[in-house]
């Protein structure tokens, strides 16, 4: 009944045209950990969000329709957002589709362009999100500084 209350994917699951009623359900693309602390949350509202743990979390959040948790986890990747990371954030906010921390992530890779252009984190942008970003006119950097980082 908690879990219905605080989910409408659970809601479906449980008390929908075709509940799950019987047997065990299986949830595969979630960790053990990752849903013990959605249970968690769930239950009691607490939740202590980790580097670690936010990505996951978010990710079983947008799955199972949880606002309140999903917020918390946007809040807390705006909060930790720096150039070492922006390149990072820019991209799951992309995934995740969060509109804010996108915006942000962009301006702090903008405003911070040559240290990102030179942090390892430049290095893991999927293709996708890189062209968006080479397409930025607000781009603080040379283009020559633009073309060596992504050569590299």
């Amino acid at each position: 009944m908690i879990l219905a209350l605080r989910s409408p994917v659970f809601k479906a699951m449980f008390y929908g045209s075709f509940p799950q009623s019987e047997g065990d359900i299986r949830i595969d693309d979630i960790s053990l950990n990752t849903f013990k602390e959605l249970m968690k949350y769930l239950y009691t509202d607490y939740l202590q969000l980790t580097k670690k743990s936010v990505i996951p979390l978010l990710y079983a959040a947008q799955k199972y329709m949880i606002a309140g948790l999903i917020s918390k986890c946007e809040n807390y990747l705006q909060d930790s957002l720096a150039v070492k990371n922006a390149c990072t954030l820019f991209s799951h906010a992309n995934l995740f589709t969060m509109t804010k921390l996108r915006a942000n992530a962009l301006k702090c890779i903008a405003d911070n362009a040559i240290d990102v252009l030179k942090d390892d984190d430049f290095l893991l942008l999927l293709p996708k999100d890189l062209v968006e970003i080479l397409e930025l006119d607000s781009l603080c950097v040379q283009e020559v500084d633009v073309i060596r980082a992504v050569l590299k």
